[in-house]
């Protein structure tokens, strides 16, 4: 596919786009889950229009599941919504886990340094620039008053995180992964690519070494995973 030249002028953002999207197949009806449609609009639009929003323009697609799909709504929208930006995909040859996602990207597409990760099915309403600017690796927190369906991110007081805590069935007030990270190429292996996840791989290792700064985060978090959530997002779309 023949991308456009442009020029890029913000440091390349890795969409994790790849998923099977399980738990939403009665609503996606063989549909990526990015493209989950909000009153008309895919959600990928919601966030790709955010992130230009807070000076993003170059784009990788991190792809797998119905890869063409969204390919075909992206280039379809590309010459008008989108016509600033750089936006290239990446096309995972099986299913490669978040981590191994990253580093069949950084690898593919010959990026070293600094980049920002977000992921395809959540959404906020500000932030991504303020964890763009971190000094170092850094993840987007956000306060919920029940972290026990996503689990919570602990920190101490030099915002350096310590422990990422499972899901559990005890509620109570924390802050939880928003979905967003601003990591270095040195992190990840690109000579050989395996299956991992960053949240039960890289991201215990570097709190141990309290390697990852935590930044919190006020902003609305949007997160179409489960079918609830969705037809929440649906109904009240408070994101402007």
């Amino acid at each position: 596919m023949k991308l456009k030249n442009i020029e890029s002028n913000s440091k390349p953002v890795i969409i994790l786009a790849g998923g099977f999207g399980t738990r939403l197949q009665g609503i996606l009806k063989g549909l990526p889950k990015p493209l989950a449609d909000i009153n008309g609009t895919p959600f990928i639009s919601y966030l790709l229009l955010k992130l230009v929003e807070e000076g993003y323009n170059n784009f990788i697609l991190s792809l797998y599941y119905e890869s063409g799909k969204l390919i075909e709504y992206i280039e379809n929208v590309r010459n008008t919504i989108f016509q600033n930006c750089f936006i290239r995909y990446c096309i995972e040859p099986q299913p490669l886990g978040t981590g191994g996602a990253i580093s069949f990207v950084l690898s593919n597409q010959k990026i070293n340094g600094n980049f920002l990760v977000v992921n395809a099915d959540t959404l906020l309403n500000n932030g991504y620039f303020l964890v763009g600017q971190s000094d170092g690796n850094a993840i987007g927190l956000v306060s919920v008053p029940n972290v026990s369906r996503y689990g919570k991110v602990v920190f101490d007081e030099t915002l350096s995180v310590t422990n990422f805590c499972e899901k559990s069935d005890f509620s109570e007030f924390g802050y939880i992964n928003a979905g967003i990270y601003h990591l270095n190429s040195n992190l990840f292996d690109i000579k050989s690519i395996n299956p991992y996840s960053l949240e039960m791989g890289l991201f215990p290792k570097l709190a141990e070494s309290k390697g990852m700064k935590a930044v919190l985060l006020e902003s609305l978090f949007i997160d179409i995973g489960v079918p609830d959530d969705y037809y929440k997002f649906c109904s009240e779309n408070k994101i402007e």
